[in-house]
């Protein structure tokens, strides 16, 4: 499984540059990131289809990584990367209730957005306001408002605050990020087959590796499912996918919390609907742990090897709990993004007579 990719906010899987201009922070990367606003659950989006168009409204989707929801901040603008138009006061208003927009990147000072790390939220220099979704509209549109530090003003860019390590971990050649011009020293991480804790707001923590709660049925639904879709594409993505979704779901950014009966009620609006409670809450040790523990080592790269390191013991556990692995490993050890030929392959694993075989341990990869 892919605890990483389950606060794909934090996950940034390729970096192309960075750089800090005086006390202005400036980046580009690659992909861009999103802004998660709100209780998490949500991101800052531009409505509709037309990304590049003017005077497109700027609203609070959920977050699902789409072209209109990755931003980039540079000199002082916030770019959505896809049209490459800028983040926009309507009007160049200043007034409360002032609608943002998508609009021709201009430099003027409507254009301009810093982050308060303190507040967690976006403001506008020029009028000293900030970004406030209405969470009364219908379509959860996003005004300026004055800065109140509410829950509607919650504002997580975690490519703001992970520049730092990223800047550490990562070097470039040539604007595009390799396995050779990666250069990563692994830190020390609880090995597989350490014990380590599993903790959720609404369920009993694991304190110790549980026994097996997937059972055969589980396990045919687990890989009959898991390898439809592309492992990194979250609309039509089989496993990995799913999980990130519902890994998002489950945790809290602003409490730092792990809730199951979020991540369930995820699941069962999933292709994995008839997975039992027990499966349900085994699949989720791999978002619950990742989430709580592993923000810092999976906020450049959800293949990093510092990741993959961060949450081997509890793939360990997961490999344990769900009777032989779940149906794809996503990131064989190191940066590479899909796992070895035989892993996601489901002649491997299903047998004729729909028997799940549990997967090899070459495939079990430290994200499993």
């Amino acid at each position: 499984m892919i605890p990483a990719l389950l606060f794909s906010g934090l996950a940034v899987c390729e970096a192309s540059r960075l750089s800090v201009l005086g006390d202005q922070l400036s980046m580009d990367l690659g992909g861009g990131s999103v802004i998660r606003v709100d209780d998490g659950s949500r991101c800052l989006d531009v409505y509709g289809e037309n990304i590049h168009a003017d005077k497109v409204t700027i609203y609070a989707a959920r977050c699902n990584g789409d072209k209109g929801q990755m931003w980039r901040h540079e000199h002082g603008a916030l770019h959505n990367v896809a049209s490459g138009r800028c983040l926009d006061i309507e009007g160049a208003s200043t007034s409360n209730g002032a609608n943002l927009i998508l609009f021709r990147c201009n430099g003027q000072k409507n254009q301009q957005f810093q982050f308060n790390k303190g507040t967690n939220s976006i403001y506008q220099p020029k009028s000293g306001k900030c970004l406030d979704v209405d969470m009364k509209s219908s379509i959860k549109n996003v005004l300026l408002w004055t800065c109140k530090d509410s829950q509607n003003q919650k504002m997580d860019w975690a490519a703001e605050w992970s520049l730092s390590q990223a800047s550490e971990t990562l070097k470039v050649d040539n604007g595009v990020s390799t396995d050779e011009t990666v250069s990563e020293e692994v830190g020390s991480y609880p090995k597989r087959g350490d014990t380590v804790k599993i903790e959720w707001t609404d369920s009993k923590d694991f304190t110790k590796a549980p026994g097996e709660m997937c059972s055969a049925a589980d396990r045919k639904i687990l890989f009959q499912e898991g390898w439809k879709g592309k492992p990194d594409d979250s609309k039509h993505g089989g496993f990995p996918a799913a999980m990130d979704a519902c890994g998002r779901a489950g945790y809290s950014f602003w409490h730092n919390t792990f809730t199951l009966k979020d991540f369930e009620t995820c699941v069962k609006e999933s292709a994995y609907r008839q997975l039992s409670k027990d499966c349900v809450k085994c699949i989720s040790i791999g978002p619950a742990y990742g989430a709580l523990n592993c923000k810092s080592a999976c906020a450049t790269n959800a293949c990093s090897s510092n990741c993959v390191a961060c949450n081997q013991a509890s793939g360990a556990y997961i490999h344990k709990c769900s009777g032989g692995g779940t149906a794809t490993s996503y990131c064989p050890k190191g940066w590479a993004k899909h796992p070895p030929a035989g892993c996601n392959d489901p002649k491997k694993a299903i047998n004729d007579d729909g028997s799940i075989n549990p997967l090899p341990e070459e495939c079990a990869s430290g994200n499993e």
